[in-house]
């Protein structure tokens, strides 16, 4: 589904997937180092890939994110989904860390904490569910140090895999660092972009633009991207 949620949280931003990030997206998917724990597909073709963007687009029971490192690489690394929406209940998974140079920078947990919290602020639901191998051990780490805890166990073509469970109380108890944030102020959407008229200084010689973050921007400046 087209959504414009997004949130900064450590050393990641997890922001709505955009048209640009589906090739990356499919370079992944396609390599067999990061799809172990993942449903077995076919090779997808640049074809395909757009085709299931224009399908996901359409879809309202499921939310997709895009996860940016921010400190070291400032670029998409992986992405993830919320999707099975109900009025009480919603599931998160399909993530997946593509990016090798992301590895072992604590993304997996940052974005599980993240995309989870965007739920429970998204919508009035009670838990939040997700499928594991038992033998993704890594995965069980992460999901376990998060706050979910095992419900269910089966079998899925042949290896046993676990229902795992937070709830909205457990959450907030455990990460009590978002009961102290009012209104909108952690989630950014494009509705709150605004245009900040900077004053100029010249003559015919030229012109000269002062900019100092906490000054004229309302907030530190930690990086600037510009177009001349």
């Amino acid at each position: 589904m087209d959504h414009s949620i997004s949130l900064q949280y450590k050393n990641i931003l997890v922001r709505p997937l955009s048209h640009k990030d589906i090739e990356y997206m499919r370079i992944w998917r396609n390599d067999v180092r990061n799809t172990k724990y993942l449903r077995k597909l076919p090779f997808i073709t640049g074809e395909k890939q757009e085709s299931w963007f224009e399908s996901y687009l359409r879809d309202v029971s499921e939310l997709g994110f895009a996860i940016e490192e921010t400190q070291d690489l400032n670029r998409i690394v992986g992405s993830a989904f919320i999707y099975n929406i109900s009025d009480t209940q919603l599931e998160f998974g399909k993530i997946l860390i593509g990016d090798n140079e992301a590895h072992g920078k604590g993304i997996g947990i940052s974005c599980t904490i993240a995309i989870t919290y965007l739920a429970f602020k998204r919508y009035a639901i009670n838990s939040v569910i997700l499928h594991c191998y038992r033998d993704n051990l890594a995965a069980l780490k992460v999901y376990k140090k998060v706050g979910f805890e095992i419900t269910n166990e089966y079998e899925n073509d042949g290896k046993v895999e676990y229902t795992m469970m937070l709830t909205r109380d457990r959450f907030f108890q455990l990460h009590d660092e978002f009961l102290h944030i009012n209104g909108e102020d952690s989630v950014s959407t494009i509705e709150q972009v605004k245009l900040i008229e900077f004053p100029h200084y010249g003559d015919e010689r030229g012109h000269l633009v002062i900019i100092e973050g906490e000054k004229n921007i309302p907030f530190a400046v930690k990086r600037v991207f510009y177009i001349y």
